[in-house]
């Protein structure tokens, strides 16, 4: 099977993010995920007791702790924040290697076709933003396509020991999002139900990897009070606290809206094919794409019991909706790959190394740049060179909403922002909002935010 269509896949999917390789600036939640993993890492709260900053969130609960406990071991190489973006974008990458293992298993005849689903899922606009924002969904969805590879396999292959592996990896995607990562144990059902396996050993195998993921949860928080505390906390305040409280949408049908409106490109790509090659092609929806597509669908559809949605909620199950594509455009796709093949190998290594070199040149061109919360973090660095010793701002109340101000400070320059101590330093952002007279503003030429100190 020939690498160069997946190094040329590979060199588009993460060129379009090149001008996010060596800058700076990160959506708001996977700063707060990469400043939970540095105090990890810096003995700053424990596995079972994260913590965000000392004075927001000391006890951080909002989601499981293995992602973020992972990704604290790579800060013995560097607390560089350049760090949470390749660890982002090497998970999901990680993902979309998993993506082609599972169609090479599903397609063993047509193995040189796995750059296609990986190229209509690296290209989605979705995954595109995802890869350089570190999300907890990034590092789910590997252990929810390894998870479904290894359970299909011992279906198949009549084997306990990948069994066991799949159970490992329901309680992996478990421990790093939640009850939204065990969305895979729908594959041991909805094989039995189109019996496109052997009945008998898919009940089997679901059962010992049942089993498996039973006892690695259930051991642990019944021999541990820690453990315990740690998980009640976690349901109380993110299950259902999301399921009563908070409302993201306007309908529950919004994710279900939003993984059509993402599918429209590869559909629109295949929709294409069909009409050029309509005389030629003989369409036809098998069990094993509808059964790839539900399995998709039961990672997405839960979601709507509760109005917090967000877009990318849906990018572990992502990968099967494309799966289920690019199967039931199979036919167009190998019409596709045997024109490739007729171009010399040699053009596409120049397309490989041009790509390559725009990558770089894009990625040096923005380099030290920030390219998200431009204003916030070009204050912040003014404000930590200005004090460099100081340590911990008193920051008045229209801010406590600004997660992303509080992550660039403590992930950042270490910088603690209090919202309940008055400190001696105060930032705000609006000249003399609540301070009474009694602090004189420090000048220091910034855009957003204003420095105040205390009058002696």
């Amino acid at each position: 099977m020939s690498r160069l269509p997946y190094l040329i896949v590979l060199i588009i999917i993460i060129g379009i993010v090149s001008p996010y390789w060596f800058s700076y600036g990160m959506f708001m939640d996977g700063l707060i995920y990469a400043t939970v993993s540095m105090n990890l890492h810096d003995h700053l709260g424990s596995f079972w007791n994260p913590q965000f900053t000392p004075f927001l969130h000391p006890h951080f609960h909002e989601h499981p702790p293995l992602g973020m406990f992972i990704q604290s071991g790579l800060f013995s190489f560097s607390h560089s924040p350049l760090l949470d973006r390749w660890y982002s974008i090497i998970t999901l990458l990680f993902s979309g290697w998993a993506l082609v293992k599972i169609w090479s298993f599903l397609q063993p005849d047509r193995k040189q076709l796995g750059y296609w689903p990986l190229l209509f899922w690296g290209t989605t606009p979705l995954v595109i933003w995802a890869l350089p924002n570190n999300l907890l969904e990034n590092l789910m969805g590997l252990w929810v396509l390894l998870a479904i590879l290894m359970q299909w396999k011992s279906f198949r292959q009549d084997n306990w020991k990948l069994s066991l592996i799949a159970g490992l990896l329901w309680t992996l995607s478990f421990y790093t999002k939640g009850p939204v990562g065990l969305f895979p144990m729908a594959l041991g059902p909805i094989l039995w139900l189109f019996r496109l396996e052997n009945r008998s050993l898919v009940f089997k195998h679901f059962l010992i990897a049942l089993m498996s993921a039973l006892l690695l949860f259930f051991v642990p928080y019944c021999l541990s009070q820690t453990v315990q505390q740690s998980w009640d906390a976690y349901f109380h305040q993110q299950i259902g606290n999301s399921l009563k409280n908070i409302v993201t949408v306007d309908t529950r049908f919004y994710i279900l809206f939003q993984t059509f409106n993402h599918a429209i490109p590869t559909i629109g790509f295949i929709g294409m094919g069909w009409i050029y090659w309509r005389k030629q092609l003989k369409w036809q929806l098998d069990k094993k794409t509808i059964a790839v597509f539900l399995l998709g669908l039961s990672g997405i559809v839960p979601m709507m019991i509760s109005l917090k949605q967000r877009e990318f909620y849906l990018l572990p199950a992502w990968p099967l909706i494309i799966l289920s594509l690019s199967l039931m455009a199979l036919p167009i796709l190998e019409k596709l790959h045997g024109k490739l093949q007729m171009i010399p190998r040699k053009w596409g290594w120049v397309v490989f190394f041009t790509l390559l070199v725009v990558s770089f040149g894009m990625a040096i061109q923005f380099s030290g740049t920030c390219v998200r919360d431009v204003k916030t973090q070009m204050d912040l660095s003014k404000i930590a060179q200005h004090f460099p010793e100081q340590k911990t701002f008193h920051f008045t109340q229209e801010l406590h909403d600004d997660y992303s101000l509080i992550g660039y400070a403590f992930r950042y320059y270490r910088i603690g922002l209090d919202p309940f101590e008055h400190q001696e330093w105060v930032i705000t952002s609006e000249k003399n909002l609540g301070l009474n007279g009694d602090f004189q503003e420090v000048p220091l030429d910034l855009q957003k935010l204003h420095v105040f100190q205390k009058k002696h």
